[in-house]
């Protein structure tokens, strides 16, 4: 687990140093304060816990187990993970190849009106966190490690 850990952070490299670099030019533009934490913060809770909640609900739906099929009097036995890989790249794969955008994702969200939707979230989020006295950071902060340690206690003290 830890080489396929090392695998994909330098697949993720590409990705998300970048972002990284934004995030740390405006957290030294702040200087040592408690929003370049919160910035910092974010940037790993938005990076770590997509990945936590897929493998919580891999582990639930026991994803690794053997399923068989029979087809054509042959008998088949795959990873359900490998079955929803499959399907998920299918998938994707027919949503590039009938898109005329360059990212397809990018003209989905404008459709359904998601982006619009986030950057005014953004926006708002902005205009709310700079009213909010850097006192309460510190304790939205420690309420969102808090949830964050309950949701791991509870998933660890559920497989007992």
């Amino acid at each position: 687990i830890f080489v396929f850990g090392m695998m994909f952070g330098v697949a993720m490299t590409g990705c998300t140093a970048p972002v990284l670099g934004a995030v740390l030019t405006v957290v030294g533009s702040f200087g040592l304060s408690i929003h370049s934490l919160l910035l910092i913060l974010a940037f790993v809770a938005g990076m770590m816990l997509p990945l936590f909640l897929i493998a919580l609900f891999m582990d639930e739906v026991h994803v690794g187990r053997i399923r068989t099929f029979f087809m054509n009097k042959h008998i088949y036995k795959f990873p359900l993970a490998n079955i929803i890989s499959a399907l998920l790249f299918f998938t994707l794969g027919i949503i590039f190849l009938t898109s005329q955008a360059s990212n397809p994702f990018v003209r989905i969200g404008d459709a359904i009106g998601i982006t619009g939707f986030f950057s005014n979230a953004s926006e708002w989020l902005v205009v709310v966190t700079q009213k909010i006295s850097p006192e309460w950071h510190l304790v939205f902060g420690g309420v969102l490690v808090a949830l964050f340690g309950f949701i791991v206690w509870r998933s660890y003290a559920n497989r007992r």
